[in-house]
Formats: C-alpha cells, sequence, structure tokens
C-alpha cells in the first residue's frame, strides 16, 4: 500500500470514528441534561415551600377536655370541627415583610438530601476501537519475492491511448515512470527517476540569456547569466544610462563604461575608461614637401 492509499483510508476513518464516539456519548449527555433539570426544578420546590412551624402542644392538649364518666350513660360527644379550628389558630405563620426576600435555603443541605447518581464513565478508547473494528480492514496482499532491477520490463514509452495495469514500468520525458494503479491517460502514474525532457535556451536582453531545464515529472529550473561582452552604443548622449561594459564615442576616443546605470560623461569620473586614444590632427599638405604632381595623374 503506497502513500497516497494511507491518506485515503486515513480520511474515510476520520468521520467514522468521530461519528461512533459522538453516538456513544450523546446518551450520557442526554442522562446529565435530564438529572440537571431535575436537581433545578427540586431547588425551586424546596423554595417554594414555608418554613415548618411547630405548634404549641401543651395548649392544644388544654383543649381536649375529656367527658367525665357517668354510670350508665353515654359520654358527650366531642365537637372535633371546633377542636380543629382552636387548634389551627395556636399555630402562628411567619408574616411576609414588604420589601424583603424570605430567608434563604440551605443549597448545600437541599443537595445533600437529593441523591444524584454518579455519571457512569465513558471509555472513548474502547469505544474507538470497537468503531474501528466495524470497519472492513483492506486486504493487503501478500509480499512477493523481489526481482533485480535487471530482470524488470520498462516500456520504451506511454501510449496516453491505452490502459497499463498497476506496477508497470515505463520510460517517459527521459525519466522512468510506475503505474501505482490502472492508469487513464497519464493518471495513474508516478515519476520516480527524474530524467531531462528539455533544454531551452532563451535570450532575454543583449548580454542575459536564460536556460531552462525542463524535467521529466514537469518541473522547470530556470538559470539566468549574463555575458561580459562589450556592446558599441554609439556617439555619447547626455543623459542617457549605459551599463557596464557599453562603448561609445565621445571628443575623438572610444571610452568603456565601468558601471549600470551610467549617466556621467566620459572623462569626467572613473565611470568610464579610456579604451582608443584620439590622435593628433594631420598637417596640411605644403607644395615644397613632395615632389609629387598631381596634374600627372598616378602610373601603375
Amino acid at each position: 500500500m503506497n502513500l497516497r492509499e494511507l491518506e485515503a483510508q486515513a480520511e474515510f476513518l476520520a468521520p467514522v470514528i468521530a461519528a461512533a464516539v459522538a453516538k456513544a456519548v450523546a446518551p450520557l449527555k442526554e442522562q446529565l441534561a435530564q438529572r440537571d433539570s431535575q436537581i433545578a426544578d427540586q431547588t425551586k420546590r424546596m423554595d417554594e415551600l414555608p418554613e415548618p412551624v411547630e405548634p404549641d402542644l401543651s395548649a392544644i392538649a388544654a383543649l381536649v377536655q375529656l367527658p367525665q364518666v357517668k354510670d350508665g350513660k353515654d359520654a358527650d360527644p366531642v365537637d372535633l370541627d371546633a377542636l380543629a379550628k382552636a387548634a389551627a389558630a395556636l399555630i402562628e405563620l411567619p408574616e411576609v415583610k414588604d420589601g424583603k426576600d424570605a430567608d434563604s435555603v440551605d443549597l448545600e443541605a437541599v443537595a445533600a438530601l437529593v441523591k444524584v447518581p454518579e455519571p457512569e464513565k465513558v471509555d472513548v478508547d474502547a469505544v474507538a476501537r470497537a468503531a474501528a473494528a466495524l470497519i472492513p480492514a483492506p486486504v493487503i496482499p501478500e509480499p512477493e519475492h523481489g526481482r533485480d532491477a535487471i530482470d524488470l520490463e520498462i516500456l520504451p514509452a506511454i501510449d496516453e491511448s491505452k490502459q497499463y495495469a498497476r506496477g508497470t514500468y515505463a520510460a517517459h520525458n527521459g525519466g522512468l515512470w510506475k503505474s501505482y494503479e490502472r492508469t487513464h491517460g497519464m493518471r495513474g502514474w508516478e515519476c520516480i527517476v527524474d530524467g531531462v525532457a528539455a533544454v531551452n535556451v532563451t535570450q532575454d536582453s543583449d548580454r542575459e540569456f536564460s536556460v531552462t531545464l525542463a524535467k521529466s515529472s514537469g518541473a522547470e529550473v530556470v538559470q539566468k547569466f549574463a555575458l561580459p561582452i562589450q556592446i558599441y552604443k554609439g556617439v555619447h548622449r547626455e543623459g542617457e544610462a549605459y551599463d557596464r561594459h557599453d562603448n561609445v564615442t565621445w571628443a575623438g576616443s572610444q571610452w568603456t563604461s565601468t558601471k549600470a546605470q551610467n549617466t556621467d560623461k566620459p572623462g569626467t569620473s572613473d565611470a568610464w575608461t579610456l579604451c582608443v586614444k584620439a590622435g593628433r590632427n594631420g598637417k596640411d599638405l605644403r607644395e615644397n614637401a613632395s615632389t609629387f604632381d598631381a596634374s600627372k595623374g598616378v602610373k601603375l
């Protein structure tokens, strides 16, 4: 299995494992939410209950008058309703005071009375292993005995109109290619030995050239270089920028520029080097300076 197949398996397993873990943890989250809601409801009900008032038992007992026993006669009936009303009148209810809150409730004591079962711990690693066990493992073929490189069958070229089986070797664009799956055109091929497909040389300017090395995989390497050759640019023009090794004529002499973007005038700075110095002007021919008779012409 190559790197691309492993990456495909990893991309496939990631959402499946995430979904399995989320599915396993969802019931626990729902139970915790229900228990939190129940605790909130019970706390609210406890806050709404009035504080208990202890009745005056001695006063209630005093109201109960047992009838005296008379021989041969039933006892007088007891008015139970009146007795209940009298006992209720002895119970003092707390007065509600305007603008003040009721006494605070001890929430810790209330929480101690409410028994909340501890949530069960979820073994995330076990859930992940169980989810991974549900995914069928890819079938990896048994390794074959290795072969010497000289025994490999390498095709002389790749015909993009044909399909080739996985594991085919072929020469293409100066390199060695191998198919990692059944090919369709150039899809399924990978370059395992990157060779040189082409070399291109381009002249960018008078002195600059670019050499482009095209590799078999399609990558390109570009190298630029400049040649230090002298180029004659004619008579020097004031204000024009000259490059290094440009030659100009000025005041009858020939000068060579020693720097780039040279705008100096020749002879005024070290930015120019004198190549050919101008000669002295010749003298006019005197009549007695030669025996040559111009009227007779020249005989060969």
